[in-house]
């Protein structure tokens, strides 16, 4: 449901409509062809119905999956972001414990250049 592409289904509807259409044409040239006259009302019957659920179905879409879509996908981009900073900052940390020692030197040796200047 919210991957529909409204759009997408009446461009097909459209080009079903023109098929439907053209064979129509050939059905009632070609006497041999006349038992295809009903399924083809039907099928043309059917898209017809189609298109209309879809149009009712776009504005739908347009005023309430778009906007979950467009929510979802910013949420995602905020998971993302805050899944890169805690790996950041998780990767930082366990440094700084593991190397506990070297940085405590470190910041020693830094301290008492800081207090001889």
């Amino acid at each position: 449901m919210l991957t529909f592409n409204p759009d997408a289904l009446l461009t097909q509807i459209t080009q079903t409509n023109r098929i439907i259409h053209d064979i129509k044409k050939e059905v009632e040239t070609n006497e041999m062809l006349s038992p295809l006259r009903k399924p083809l009302e039907e099928m043309q019957d059917y898209v017809s119905r189609t298109e209309i659920v879809t149009n009712v179905y776009s504005d739908i879409y347009l005023q309430i999956i778009k906007p979950i879509q467009m929510a979802s996908q910013a949420g995602v981009r905020a998971t993302a972001k805050w899944a890169i900073i805690s790996i950041v900052l998780a990767t930082t940390i366990s440094i700084i414990v593991t190397n506990w020692n070297s940085v405590f030197h470190l910041l020693e040796e830094m301290s008492k250049k800081i207090i001889i200047k």
